[in-house]
């Protein structure tokens, strides 16, 4: 008797073992169109409310993410709607990610070229002057004016 409920002791922690067990899920995150999203934020949600990210980092589209099964992985990539995936086992998920027109519109920034007259400009003016970057030692204009300029995103 006592062989018995040991046996079944053991059985039911090796169950509950299997069930906790990390998988593996790699793929390649693409657009409608097949073009692979490199830098598309792949996000996988346990049940008990973690969270885990990764990004597919490759060129190729590509990611790796460890999770559990029954995990919902979101895909994430700006101006594109968010696919999800519930994990069933390790392996290989390829999703194709579908463009979102209002979100693409939202996140858009416009900038604008021109002459205006100073009394018709509204928000900040900076000047940074040619001296300042000219002998700065960087391959393009962009990483000159990195740090230049408070509060510009470049």
């Amino acid at each position: 008797m006592m062989k018995r409920i040991a046996i079944i002791l053991v059985l039911a922690f090796v169950s509950l073992a299997a069930g906790a067990q990390e998988l593996i899920i790699s793929g390649t995150v693409r657009d409608d169109a097949g073009e692979v999203l490199p830098g598309a934020i792949v996000v996988a949600k346990s049940q008990n409310g973690t969270t885990l990210a990764t990004v597919s980092a490759d060129a190729a589209g590509g990611y790796s993410i460890s999770c559990k099964k029954g995990d919902i992985i979101e895909f994430h990539f700006i101006g594109y709607e968010t696919a999800k995936e519930t994990v069933a086992k390790a392996g290989k998920i390829d999703v194709t990610l579908l463009p979102d027109a209002a979100q693409t519109l939202e996140e858009a920034v416009a900038i604008g070229y021109g002459a205006v007259r100073k009394m018709d400009l509204t928000g900040s003016v900076v000047n940074v002057k040619m001296a300042e970057i000219r002998d700065a030692p960087v391959l393009s204009i962009d990483q000159a004016l990195q740090g230049k300029i408070a509060g510009v995103e470049i």
